[in-house]
């Protein structure tokens, strides 16, 4: 219900937007119009007079032209020449019909007024309403365009949160998470100091992963900490089953690497070649500058079953 009502308060306030637009839009263009028509030192009865029936003009071809463009054209629904042609037909039909239904009015609540002939007024009507359509029609288009383009900003920061939310999840590695809150709750019991450690090295795991989501690069030695802490983690799950050796210089620490670029791999490592294997398995982190080149080479080992697996990354 409540949204219901809502959405109807939203549309009565669209419909008084509307309403209050269109109705200085009237105004807007009696006034133009008076002010073209009137001479240079009019009375203000003239002034008044003329206001009013300018305003009675607009009103009624607008009224006519909305019934028409609105709610009639739209019943035939032409395309191509036929709806080139439907739309000049009934352009010429909301002014004659507006023009006719002004006249009427005004002859109702004033009687035979001096006035210019049919034509000339028919004729400036067309070209005051023909100036209005354009103008509308522009309007019209800048605010479907506008409107577009928003919509477009906000599918694009949409699927930006999203890729971000998702990118954190992937972080976060749930499985991973439950194992070590496992782990930390039987150590609790069993050595509680270890268990005091693992949990700073969880924590900090953790808090590397929350603060690099807004990161794109990171120094190495921040990245290899981070593996420290996770391979710490996992040896709490398998022992003396999983071993390893980080072997990169100090020197190589400051260098820049994109955030993550490492722990993927060596989670991979963890999960086919120390996992799955009775015997458990060796990971080895390495890294050097190429010979030549000059490049950063990092490298990741594992005895998994059959060859040595080796990960090259070149930076």
């Amino acid at each position: 219900i409540s949204a219901c009502l809502v959405g109807s308060e939203m549309c009565i306030r669209d419909s008084i937007k509307a309403i209050f637009a269109a109705t200085g839009i009237h105004l807007l263009v009696a006034g133009v119009l008076t002010a073209f028509f009137v001479g240079s030192h009019p009375s203000w009865n003239a002034l008044r007079t003329t206001f009013l029936f300018n305003l009675i003009f607009t009103l009624s071809i607008g009224f006519v032209a909305t019934t028409i463009f609105g709610r009639v054209l739209p019943r035939f629904k032409l395309t191509g020449w036929r709806q080139a042609i439907g739309l000049g037909i009934a352009f010429m039909a909301a002014v004659a019909i507006g023009v006719e239904l002004a006249l009427a009015v005004i002859t109702t609540l004033w009687g035979q007024v001096q006035a210019p002939g049919r034509i000339d007024i028919w004729r400036i009507a067309s070209v005051v309403t023909l100036v209005m359509t354009v103008m509308g029609v522009t309007y019209d288009r800048l605010r479907a365009h506008a409107r577009a383009v928003e919509l477009r900003v906000q599918e694009t920061q949409r699927a930006l949160l999203d890729a971000q939310l998702q990118n954190l999840r992937d972080r976060l590695n749930p499985h991973f998470l439950f194992n070590s809150l496992n782990t930390l709750a039987g150590l609790i019991e069993e050595h509680p100091p270890r268990a005091v450690e693992a949990l700073e090295r969880l924590c900090d795991l953790l808090r590397y992963g929350l603060e690099s989501s807004e990161e794109t690069l990171t120094s190495l030695g921040r990245e290899l900490a981070a593996i420290d802490d996770y391979l710490h983690m996992e040896e709490l799950r398998f022992g003396d089953r999983l071993r390893w050796e980080i072997d990169v210089p100090d020197a190589l620490h400051t260098a820049r690497v994109p955030v993550l670029l490492l722990q993927p791999i060596v989670e991979n490592a963890v999960k086919y070649a120390v996992s799955p294997r009775r015997a458990g398995g060796c990971i080895t982190v390495r890294g050097k500058l190429h010979s030549e080149s000059g490049q950063l080479v990092l490298s990741v080992l594992d005895d998994g079953a059959g060859d040595v697996h080796l990960s090259l990354i070149h930076i």
